[in-house]
C-alpha cells in the first residue's frame, strides 16, 4: 500500500482577490496557496496556523473549510484541505526562502 499524506492550504482574501505564492527557482509564473504537508501529530488548524506563519509571517485563523484536494503521484498520495482563514498585519508579508515573490490573484 502506498501512503497519503494530509495536508492543508490557506485561501488569503483581501478585498476581490486571493494570495499567491510563487515557489523559488522557477521559471513559469505559476502560483501556489500558503500550507503544506501535516507534522506528526499535528491537527489541521496547527498545521494551518504553523505554515501560513513559516512562508509569508502573517498569523492565521481557520475561518471555514473550504474545499478538498488530491494529487497523485507514483509513489505516494498528498490529500489536503482548503480552509478560508483571516490574518493579521496583512500588509507585511514576509516570505520564506521557499517562495521567491507573491502575488494578488
Amino acid at each position: 500500500m502506498k501512503p497519503v499524506i494530509p495536508a492543508v492550504k490557506a485561501v488569503i482574501i483581501q478585498g476581490n482577490s486571493f494570495l499567491g505564492l510563487k515557489k523559488s527557482g522557477m521559471e513559469q509564473e505559476v502560483y501556489d496557496l500558503p500550507g503544506g504537508k501535516m507534522e506528526y501529530g499535528e491537527t489541521q488548524r496547527e498545521c494551518l496556523i504553523r505554515e501560513v506563519f513559516e512562508e509569508t509571517g502573517l498569523g492565521a485563523s481557520p475561518v471555514l473549510l473550504y474545499d478538498t484536494w488530491n494529487v497523485i503521484f507514483p509513489d505516494y498520495q498528498i490529500s489536503g484541505v482548503f480552509y478560508l482563514v483571516k490574518t493579521e498585519n496583512i500588509k507585511e508579508i514576509h516570505l520564506s526562502r521557499e517562495h521567491q515573490s507573491y502575488k494578488w490573484l
